[in-house]
């Protein structure tokens, strides 16, 4: 470990004084002698200060990492110092945090007794996902009042680790509400006929087909009793995530790709809770990751550590690659959901006519990750020339847009266009529509 010492800013108060009496000692005299008794004094303090000084290692630094920072959301780790020697340290803390994170760097003044300890929460926001290494923490170490503070780099090899998508804690209560919706029958997949699954009994009321009446439930109770049924929970949800160009531009410094991942790992945790096996296709210009469908709430952790691994290389992505690739290893009929985004209808030809081609055998629903710097153009009030350009521009593309949408909604496509910090709630609810059409 290497040790630097820096002047402190005792030592700054110190050589003020010598530096006025340095002027004053043109006159001679008395401010000579002060001067140069000042110089004593301080060289005398200097060689106290540098025989008590804090023994390398005085300050131990450790990191205690905990949670699961998540991807533009605020967290948090504590870095312990503690004193081991005797006498009062006075510890200048300097934590350099890793590019991706906000603030750049984090300082703190402590003053520690001997043998005793102190905790310091480092709090960031994290505008990307991956694993960050941290920085050894610099300490300048000194004595109360030293004119010299010890500069030192204690070794680490610590690191953090920014997961996509939200706490477990915050999607068990999106999958109790995506339950309640069900259960109150704003979505219902409930259906008459043979080949729904059984669901419950429930009384009998007029109008109800006999078929359905449970003869040896009504025996049991002694009052007419009829089955309900509700459709088959084992059909296929297959996520496509466009990872291009467009994905990678940032909303409030974050990239669009890794907002819109916390979206798809909620529409696939509701969907593994309903017994439905869930698959992705990731893809830009060519297909980056493909997880054939499967069930259960492991499924969702493959899913997220598979666009986990997918980066933002800026190219244009190819719909009809994605569908070609999808049709050819999957041809069971599906809810395809497409999440990706657009500048305009110029540009979104090839995807309309992949999403209908799509539409024939499948039920596509298609996710525009919108941008709200767009919708914030148009509510301010220009002020120059070049912002009313800016305004009709954003006006033009959301206007076409709109078209957009309409056409893909009259080929038969679902439709979900919202701003990337509110997509989860109209996805689920567009999905759990589209679902009756499987």
């Amino acid at each position: 470990m290497r040790r630097v010492p820096v002047p402190s800013r005792a030592a700054f108060l110190w050589l003020l004084p010598l530096a006025l009496l340095a002027l004053a000692t043109v006159w001679g005299g008395w401010t000579a002698l002060l001067w140069k008794a000042w110089i004593g004094l301080l060289v005398a303090c200097a060689a106290l200060d540098l025989l008590g000084r804090p023994p390398p290692g005085a300050v131990r630094a450790a990191r205690r990492i905990e949670g699961d920072p998540r991807v533009g959301r605020r967290g948090s780790y504590v870095l312990r110092l503690e004193n081991g020697t005797a006498g009062t340290v006075c510890v200048s803390l300097r934590e350099v945090l890793p590019a991706a994170f906000e603030p750049p760097e984090v300082l703190r003044e402590l003053v520690l007794a001997g043998g005793a300890a102190a905790e310091v929460q480092v709090d960031f926001l994290a505008l990307e996902r991956g694993r960050f290494a941290l920085e050894p923490a610099t300490l300048r170490v000194r004595r109360p009042f030293g004119l010299l503070a010890w500069q030192e780099r204690p070794a680490s090899s610590d690191e953090v680790v920014v997961y996509p998508g939200r706490p477990s804690a915050e999607t068990a209560v999106l999958l109790a509400r995506a339950r309640l919706l069900e259960e109150r029958g704003e979505h219902s997949l409930r259906r008459r006929g043979h080949d729904r699954d059984f669901e419950s009994l429930r009384d009998y009321v007029v109008g109800d087909d006999l078929r359905f009446v449970d003869w040896k439930a009504t025996a049991r109770r002694h009052r007419p009793q009829v089955r309900q049924f509700q459709m088959e929970r084992n059909a296929e949800v297959v996520l496509a995530v466009d990872c291009g160009r467009l994905m990678g531009s940032l909303v409030r410094g974050v990239r669009k790709l890794d907002l819109a991942i916390t979206a798809v790992l909620d529409l696939a945790a509701v969907a593994v809770q309903r017994q439905e096996r869930v698959g992705l296709v990731a893809f830009d210009s060519e297909v980056l990751a493909f997880l054939p469908p499967r069930q259960g709430m492991p499924q969702v952790g493959r899913i997220a550590g598979a666009l986990a691994r997918v980066e933002v290389a800026y190219r244009e992505p190819s719909y009809l690659r994605a569908i070609a690739h999808l049709e050819a290893h999957h041809r069971k009929r599906s809810l395809v959901v497409f999440f990706t985004d657009f500048e305009g209808e110029l540009t979104s030809k090839d995807l309309q006519a992949g999403l209908a081609a799509l539409a024939r055998r499948h039920v596509v629903v298609f996710v525009a990750v919108g941008d709200p710097h767009l919708e914030d153009i148009l509510e301010e009030e220009p002020r120059t020339l070049e912002a009313v350009y800016q305004k009709a521009t954003a006006a033009e593309l959301i206007t076409e847009r709109k078209r957009v949408v309409r056409a893909l909604n009259r080929a038969g496509v679902f439709t979900v266009d919202a701003e990337p910090h509110r997509l989860s709630a109209p996805l689920i609810r567009r999905y759990l529509e589209a679902r009756e059409r499987v």
